[in-house]
Protein backbone atom coordinates (compact mmCIF):
# COMPACT_ATOMS: atom_id res chain seq x y z
CA UNK A 1 0.00 0.00 0.00
CA UNK A 2 2.89 2.41 0.61
CA UNK A 3 4.47 1.72 -2.74
CA UNK A 4 1.14 2.33 -4.42
CA UNK A 5 1.20 5.67 -2.26
CA UNK A 6 4.65 6.55 -3.33
CA UNK A 7 3.96 5.70 -6.68
CA UNK A 8 1.15 7.87 -6.76
CA UNK A 9 2.68 10.97 -5.21
CA UNK A 10 5.81 10.52 -7.21
CA UNK A 11 3.42 10.95 -10.44
CA UNK A 12 1.76 13.98 -9.29
CA UNK A 13 5.12 15.19 -8.62
CA UNK A 14 6.35 15.09 -11.87
CA UNK A 15 2.66 16.36 -13.22
CA UNK A 16 3.37 19.10 -11.35
CA UNK A 17 6.84 19.96 -11.98
CA UNK A 18 5.68 19.93 -16.00
CA UNK A 19 2.87 22.06 -15.54
CA UNK A 20 5.24 24.58 -13.99
CA UNK A 21 7.81 24.47 -16.40
CA UNK A 22 5.25 24.96 -18.90
CA UNK A 23 3.98 27.91 -17.29
CA UNK A 24 7.01 29.38 -16.98
CA UNK A 25 7.73 28.75 -20.57
CA UNK A 26 4.06 30.74 -21.21
CA UNK A 27 4.54 33.40 -18.96
CA UNK A 28 8.40 33.81 -20.38
CA UNK A 29 7.33 33.61 -23.91
CA UNK A 30 4.73 36.75 -23.26
CA UNK A 31 6.86 38.43 -21.18
CA UNK A 32 9.14 38.36 -24.77
CA UNK A 33 6.27 39.33 -27.08
CA UNK A 34 4.99 41.99 -24.62
CA UNK A 35 8.19 43.62 -23.16
CA UNK A 36 11.66 42.72 -25.62
CA UNK A 37 10.00 42.26 -28.83
CA UNK A 38 6.80 44.13 -29.50
CA UNK A 39 8.02 45.93 -32.62
CA UNK A 40 10.29 42.88 -34.40
CA UNK A 41 8.45 39.75 -33.96
CA UNK A 42 9.24 37.63 -36.84
CA UNK A 43 9.73 40.51 -38.64
CA UNK A 44 6.72 41.79 -37.72
CA UNK A 45 5.77 44.97 -35.62
CA UNK A 46 2.90 43.91 -33.86
CA UNK A 47 2.41 47.56 -32.14
CA UNK A 48 2.10 49.03 -35.64
CA UNK A 49 -0.16 45.62 -36.56
CA UNK A 50 -2.34 46.24 -33.15
CA UNK A 51 -3.07 49.62 -34.13
CA UNK A 52 -3.53 48.83 -38.14
CA UNK A 53 -6.09 46.95 -36.84
CA UNK A 54 -8.24 49.40 -34.91
CA UNK A 55 -8.05 51.54 -37.70
CA UNK A 56 -10.83 52.02 -40.18
CA UNK A 57 -10.56 53.84 -43.43
CA UNK A 58 -11.79 55.51 -46.65
CA UNK A 59 -9.00 55.41 -49.73
CA UNK A 60 -9.36 58.99 -51.28
CA UNK A 61 -6.40 58.00 -53.69
CA UNK A 62 -4.77 54.84 -53.84
CA UNK A 63 -1.89 56.67 -55.22
CA UNK A 64 -1.04 54.07 -58.03
CA UNK A 65 0.69 55.22 -61.11
CA UNK A 66 -2.08 55.57 -64.39
CA UNK A 67 -1.84 53.57 -67.37
CA UNK A 68 -2.30 56.18 -70.07
CA UNK A 69 -3.72 55.82 -73.71
CA UNK A 70 -1.22 57.58 -76.63
CA UNK A 71 -2.48 61.13 -76.13
CA UNK A 72 -1.87 61.05 -72.13
CA UNK A 73 -5.41 60.15 -71.56
CA UNK A 74 -6.08 57.82 -68.30
CA UNK A 75 -7.40 54.68 -68.74
CA UNK A 76 -7.39 53.85 -65.40
CA UNK A 77 -9.18 56.79 -62.94
CA UNK A 78 -11.66 59.86 -63.00
CA UNK A 79 -11.64 62.08 -60.41
CA UNK A 80 -15.24 63.58 -58.92
CA UNK A 81 -15.72 65.69 -56.07
CA UNK A 82 -17.74 63.44 -53.68
CA UNK A 83 -18.92 62.86 -50.17
CA UNK A 84 -17.18 60.69 -48.20
CA UNK A 85 -19.36 59.20 -45.50
CA UNK A 86 -17.88 57.73 -42.08
CA UNK A 87 -19.70 56.15 -39.44
CA UNK A 88 -19.40 59.01 -36.86
CA UNK A 89 -21.93 60.66 -38.89
CA UNK A 90 -24.48 60.18 -36.66
CA UNK A 91 -23.01 62.12 -33.51
CA UNK A 92 -24.13 64.93 -35.52
CA UNK A 93 -27.53 65.93 -33.21
CA UNK A 94 -28.36 68.88 -34.73
CA UNK A 95 -31.08 68.27 -37.54
CA UNK A 96 -31.01 71.29 -38.96
CA UNK A 97 -27.54 70.92 -40.58
CA UNK A 98 -28.89 67.40 -42.20
CA UNK A 99 -31.87 69.49 -43.71
CA UNK A 100 -29.51 72.21 -44.87
CA UNK A 101 -26.90 69.65 -46.21
CA UNK A 102 -30.49 67.76 -47.99
CA UNK A 103 -30.29 71.35 -49.70
CA UNK A 104 -27.45 71.73 -50.92
CA UNK A 105 -27.51 68.46 -52.43
CA UNK A 106 -30.86 68.94 -53.97
CA UNK A 107 -32.75 66.44 -52.18
CA UNK A 108 -34.71 65.95 -49.65
CA UNK A 109 -33.58 65.07 -45.61
CA UNK A 110 -35.75 61.82 -45.94
CA UNK A 111 -33.96 60.46 -49.08
CA UNK A 112 -30.65 61.76 -47.21
CA UNK A 113 -31.08 60.27 -44.09
CA UNK A 114 -31.96 56.74 -45.80
CA UNK A 115 -28.39 57.04 -48.17
CA UNK A 116 -26.41 57.87 -44.87
CA UNK A 117 -27.65 54.80 -42.94
CA UNK A 118 -27.04 52.62 -45.85
CA UNK A 119 -23.70 51.16 -44.86
CA UNK A 120 -21.47 50.36 -41.64
CA UNK A 121 -18.09 51.09 -43.27
CA UNK A 122 -16.57 54.58 -44.93
CA UNK A 123 -18.10 54.90 -48.36
CA UNK A 124 -18.84 57.42 -51.26
CA UNK A 125 -22.73 59.01 -50.75
CA UNK A 126 -25.17 57.89 -53.28
CA UNK A 127 -28.33 59.35 -54.02
CA UNK A 128 -31.22 58.40 -56.39
CA UNK A 129 -31.28 60.02 -59.63
CA UNK A 130 -34.43 61.23 -61.58
CA UNK A 131 -34.75 57.81 -62.78
CA UNK A 132 -34.21 56.19 -59.12
CA UNK A 133 -31.12 54.81 -59.98
CA UNK A 134 -28.28 55.09 -57.08
CA UNK A 135 -25.73 57.40 -57.89
CA UNK A 136 -22.71 58.78 -56.42
CA UNK A 137 -23.06 62.44 -55.78
CA UNK A 138 -20.82 64.66 -57.57
CA UNK A 139 -20.68 68.47 -55.81
CA UNK A 140 -19.09 71.59 -57.14
CA UNK A 141 -16.53 73.57 -55.04
CA UNK A 142 -18.85 75.48 -54.52
CA UNK A 143 -21.17 73.56 -52.86
CA UNK A 144 -17.95 71.44 -51.71
CA UNK A 145 -17.25 74.89 -49.72
CA UNK A 146 -20.72 75.30 -48.26
CA UNK A 147 -21.00 71.42 -46.76
CA UNK A 148 -17.39 72.01 -45.28
CA UNK A 149 -18.42 75.13 -43.41
CA UNK A 150 -21.50 72.68 -42.05
CA UNK A 151 -18.79 70.99 -39.74
CA UNK A 152 -20.58 67.92 -39.66
CA UNK A 153 -18.36 64.95 -38.10
CA UNK A 154 -18.37 62.25 -40.63
CA UNK A 155 -19.21 64.05 -43.67
CA UNK A 156 -16.73 65.31 -45.67
CA UNK A 157 -16.45 66.86 -49.33
CA UNK A 158 -13.66 65.17 -51.24
CA UNK A 159 -11.69 65.06 -54.27
CA UNK A 160 -11.71 60.89 -54.82
CA UNK A 161 -9.85 58.97 -57.64
CA UNK A 162 -11.92 56.48 -58.90
CA UNK A 163 -9.38 53.72 -60.35
CA UNK A 164 -12.31 51.87 -62.07
CA UNK A 165 -15.93 52.73 -62.88
CA UNK A 166 -18.72 51.33 -65.74
CA UNK A 167 -17.33 53.38 -68.20
CA UNK A 168 -13.79 51.92 -67.97
CA UNK A 169 -12.02 50.65 -71.35
CA UNK A 170 -10.20 48.21 -72.70
CA UNK A 171 -10.15 45.95 -69.20
CA UNK A 172 -8.77 42.78 -71.16
CA UNK A 173 -5.84 44.62 -71.31
CA UNK A 174 -5.42 47.05 -67.94
CA UNK A 175 -6.07 43.80 -66.10
CA UNK A 176 -7.56 43.99 -62.88
CA UNK A 177 -6.52 44.81 -58.85
CA UNK A 178 -7.28 42.65 -55.84
CA UNK A 179 -5.99 40.82 -52.41
CA UNK A 180 -3.66 37.78 -53.47
CA UNK A 181 -1.65 36.95 -50.58
CA UNK A 182 -0.47 33.92 -51.78
CA UNK A 183 0.92 36.35 -55.22
CA UNK A 184 2.70 38.51 -53.05
CA UNK A 185 4.62 35.84 -51.45
CA UNK A 186 5.72 33.99 -54.73
CA UNK A 187 5.61 36.82 -57.30
CA UNK A 188 7.36 39.80 -55.11
CA UNK A 189 8.73 37.59 -52.12
CA UNK A 190 6.47 39.05 -49.55
CA UNK A 191 8.03 42.30 -49.84
CA UNK A 192 4.54 44.08 -49.66
CA UNK A 193 2.16 43.73 -46.72
CA UNK A 194 0.33 40.43 -47.65
CA UNK A 195 -3.24 42.30 -47.65
CA UNK A 196 -2.36 44.90 -50.22
CA UNK A 197 -4.28 45.33 -53.16
CA UNK A 198 -2.22 44.54 -56.97
CA UNK A 199 -2.45 44.08 -60.27
CA UNK A 200 -3.42 40.28 -61.31
CA UNK A 201 -3.94 40.08 -64.69
CA UNK A 202 -3.02 42.38 -67.40
CA UNK A 203 -0.82 46.05 -67.50
CA UNK A 204 -1.96 46.27 -63.80
CA UNK A 205 0.48 42.89 -63.03
CA UNK A 206 3.02 43.37 -65.76
CA UNK A 207 4.30 46.93 -64.86
CA UNK A 208 2.74 45.93 -60.76
CA UNK A 209 5.79 47.78 -59.53
CA UNK A 210 6.18 50.71 -61.69
CA UNK A 211 2.57 51.64 -61.22
CA UNK A 212 2.70 50.73 -57.23
CA UNK A 213 5.32 53.39 -56.18
CA UNK A 214 6.09 52.85 -52.81
CA UNK A 215 2.57 51.60 -52.32
CA UNK A 216 1.41 54.74 -50.09
CA UNK A 217 -2.30 55.85 -50.58
CA UNK A 218 -4.05 58.62 -49.58
CA UNK A 219 -6.77 58.14 -46.80
CA UNK A 220 -9.17 59.30 -44.40
CA UNK A 221 -9.26 56.91 -41.71
CA UNK A 222 -10.36 56.63 -37.85
CA UNK A 223 -10.14 54.11 -34.76
CA UNK A 224 -12.55 51.53 -33.56
CA UNK A 225 -12.65 49.91 -30.41
CA UNK A 226 -13.25 45.76 -30.50
CA UNK A 227 -16.76 46.12 -31.14
CA UNK A 228 -15.81 48.37 -34.23
CA UNK A 229 -17.66 51.61 -32.45
CA UNK A 230 -15.42 54.82 -33.30
CA UNK A 231 -13.45 55.77 -31.15
CA UNK A 232 -14.05 59.60 -29.50
CA UNK A 233 -11.07 61.95 -28.93
CA UNK A 234 -8.90 60.13 -31.80
CA UNK A 235 -9.92 62.37 -34.56
CA UNK A 236 -10.15 61.82 -38.11
CA UNK A 237 -6.77 61.41 -39.78
CA UNK A 238 -6.15 62.00 -43.42
CA UNK A 239 -2.81 61.05 -45.15
CA UNK A 240 -1.31 63.00 -47.96
CA UNK A 241 2.35 61.19 -48.35
CA UNK A 242 3.85 61.22 -51.86
CA UNK A 243 4.05 57.80 -53.31
CA UNK A 244 5.99 58.58 -56.65
CA UNK A 245 4.51 55.90 -58.54
CA UNK A 246 4.98 55.96 -62.14
CA UNK A 247 2.63 56.07 -64.65
CA UNK A 248 2.48 53.65 -68.22
CA UNK A 249 1.76 54.99 -71.42
CA UNK A 250 0.32 52.67 -74.08
CA UNK A 251 -0.17 53.25 -77.97
CA UNK A 252 -4.37 52.21 -77.58
CA UNK A 253 -6.46 55.46 -78.64
CA UNK A 254 -9.58 56.12 -76.08
CA UNK A 255 -11.32 57.95 -78.81
CA UNK A 256 -11.09 54.73 -81.02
Amino acid sequence: MDKHRKRIHRRIAVLLTLTTFGITALVGRIGYIQIIAPHDMQGHDLVKSAIEQRREKFELDSGRGDILDRNGTSLTGSRLQGIVVLPMWQQNSDWQKINDLATILHTNSKDLVTALRAETQPFLLRLPDMSGHQRVVEVSQEEADKIMALNMTGIYAKEVKVRYDDQTLARHVLGFLGEDPNLVQSQWGGEYPLNEIVGKMGLEYQYQEELRGLGLSRTIAYYTDAAKHPLNGLGIRESGDTNHALSIQTTLDANI
